[in-house]
């Protein structure tokens, strides 16, 4: 919903299994929004939500939002971005308005991601892409 708080247990609810070094593609919906102003007004991790993927010993979160940290237009003046803090503080990348995401529901992907290299700069466009791996089991 718009501007809602994503939490841990929302995370947990998916029932996707998270290797460490994974990268985690996180599908809200959102970007069926992408270029309206509903976009804007996108759901957000919480700081604990964050700690918790950084538990989880992610090295990349893809996202379907313009950003995991609160939006824009509800952030208070001495807003720090925590999400961002908690995942890039620690290594963690973070790449967002991922698009077509719905298509690797609950599938191990392979991700490539094609950035920019721009100079002085600490992000970058990027084209990305996916494809799903074949199935493997626990033991793989």
């Amino acid at each position: 919903k718009p501007g809602e708080l994503i939490e841990p247990d929302d995370l947990r609810r998916c029932g996707v299994e998270i290797r460490p070094g994974d990268i985690v593609a996180l599908n809200t919906g959102w970007a069926q929004y992408a270029g309206t102003p509903a976009y804007d007004d996108h759901p957000y991790l919480s700081p604990a939500a964050a700690q918790w993927l950084l538990e989880q010993k992610i090295k990349l979160l893809a996202c379907d939002l313009p950003t995991p940290d609160m939006p824009v237009g509800r952030r208070p003046a001495d807003y720090n971005w925590p999400a961002h803090h908690i995942l890039l503080g620690h290594g963690v990348l973070v790449a967002e308005n991922i698009a077509g995401l719905d298509a690797l529901a609950g599938e191990r992907v392979e991700f490539m991601f094609s950035a920019l290299n721009i100079e002085d700069s600490d992000g970058a466009p990027a084209r990305v892409l996916a494809r799903r791996l074949a199935r493997m089991d626990a033991t793989t």
